[in-house]
């Protein structure tokens, strides 16, 4: 592929996340295709995401994308989120939710190692809701 083609692969992915009604369906042809391209560009918009400030709106709302679009594009994300994960919870509670339905969509992740992680952290969010219940409810699902 020449730098021509990349850089019009890497545009073409970085127009599909600013997509208002969920990804447009030639993005996942383009994953498929173009792993290498897509995955960076999904990944940033999610990490920008997942640790945007609890005051803040999500820059991108990939995350939110995520859980209603294909496995396939889960799994390009799902060892660079699956990563933010194991480190901490997101600044911003109402992301969790968005992350780990994503993971859990996923094909692409250790889920015996994500039921482990859930089981701490619903022992530790016992009394922030906005916590305890998604993973509680990703607990009972690993």
């Amino acid at each position: 592929m020449n730098s021509t083609t990349s850089n019009e692969l890497n545009k073409a992915a970085r127009y599909a996340m600013r997509e208002l009604n969920g990804f447009p369906k030639w993005l996942t042809n383009l994953a498929e295709l173009f792993p290498a391209v897509v995955r960076p560009t999904i990944s940033e918009c999610v990490t920008a995401d997942y640790t945007v400030a609890a005051d803040q709106e999500c820059p991108h709302d990939v995350l939110a994308k995520l859980v209603y679009a294909p496995e396939g594009l889960a799994n390009l994300c799902a060892p660079d989120l699956f990563s933010l994960v194991k480190k901490s919870n997101p600044p911003n509670d109402s992301n969790l939710g968005y992350a780990l339905g994503v993971l859990l969509k996923s094909s692409a992740i250790n889920f015996n190692e994500l039921a482990v992680i859930a089981g701490r952290r619903t022992k530790a969010a016992i009394h922030k809701q906005s916590l305890f219940l998604p993973w509680f409810e990703t607990w009972l699902i690993t």
